[in-house]
């Protein structure tokens, strides 16, 4: 909320002094024909692409209810929900409350619980090829090293040069890295910090001796699944594609591990989704969630965002 919010945002908790459930919002009035109807959305963008509450307690249909009522919105609309999400099993159990889903994207993932061999395999043969060929010359010529590290004391010295990293490449080009906005570069500070000291974060790096970090994926490690945050290469060595052999790697370490049974590239989107697709061995759905209160507004809302699209796909024949 520090970094991306504004006077919009908050994080609406129930007023029963339990402090065991929290959602943070956006308002965001949505547009149906001519009517602006007052609502609030997850606040959650492309630098979050998960979503759901906070706290030990999942939230139930009249929670959700009460929260339209208190924030004084009619609908309310939460992207990137996982299958297993608390909203959207909420949702789906309770009464008294319209709602209808729609798909947001889909997440790529790798499967690690199979042995490495077999994933390795089942790439084909064009991409086993040019990866292992473009890892192999790094390793041999260039001396190249994985490096993981999970502590703040390590990772701090190393944090200016992963931002120059990012920059390098076409993020700077276009003004997206991190280091170009202030607001960004406080909310990974923070949540990479954060992460460290829940013992959550994993930084793999490839690094050579004469010229340091070359090529960082920034994860977080929770439920038995790495969750990737951040990657970048320096453009500088961009012909020897170091991003591909570190992620070799880090795949290869991360089937090594017992504790490990999932790489989730986090996002199906943006310019990376090809290259994601031809690493993932499966990919999740991931939901927007819409939640209707029983007011006129709200049953207009409805009506255009459950009731419309359907009878337009009926009529087109789809």
């Amino acid at each position: 909320m520090d970094a991306f919010g504004d006077e919009d945002c908050g994080i609406w908790r129930p007023g029963d002094g339990r402090g065991d459930l929290a959602i943070p919002y956006r308002r965001r009035p949505l547009r149906v024909g001519p009517l602006r109807i007052p609502a609030a959305a997850a606040a959650a963008n492309d630098h979050t692409p998960r979503f759901d509450s906070l706290g030990n307690r999942a939230p139930d249909a009249s929670t959700l209810l009460r929260m339209m009522r208190e924030l004084g919105v009619h609908c309310l609309v939460f992207p990137y929900l996982a299958p297993d999400a608390r909203l959207l099993r909420a949702a789906m159990r309770g009464q008294g409350i319209a709602c209808h889903r729609d798909l947001c994207e889909y997440s790529p993932y790798v499967d690690c619980s199979r042995p490495w061999d077999d994933y390795w395999q089942s790439l084909g043969r064009s991409s086993r090829a040019t990866w292992g060929r473009r890892e192999r010359r790094l390793v041999r010529d260039r001396d190249a090293r994985l490096q993981v590290y999970s502590e703040w004391a390590a990772v701090a010295p190393l944090w200016e040069r992963l931002l120059e990293i990012e920059a390098s490449g076409w993020k700077g080009e276009m003004g997206t890295a991190i280091a170009q906005s202030p607001v960004t570069r406080q909310f990974y500070t923070r949540l990479a910090q954060a992460l460290a000291d829940a013992g959550r974060l994993r930084l793999f790096t490839l690094e050579i001796p004469a010229q340091g970090i070359i090529a960082f994926e920034l994860t977080e490690f929770s439920d038995g699944v790495l969750y990737q945050l951040k990657v970048g290469y320096d453009q500088a060595w961009h012909k020897h594609s170091p991003g591909q052999a570190l992620r070799v790697q880090l795949l290869r370490w991360a089937f090594a591990q017992p504790d490990v049974r999932a790489f989730d590239m986090l996002g199906g989107g943006g310019k990376a989704a090809a290259v994601k697709r031809k690493w993932a061995t499966d990919a999740t759905r991931l939901e927007t969630l819409y939640l209707f209160r029983p007011s006129l507004p709200g049953r207009l809302a409805w009506l255009r965002y459950r009731v419309a699209p359907a009878w337009k796909a009926r009529l087109l024949g789809r």
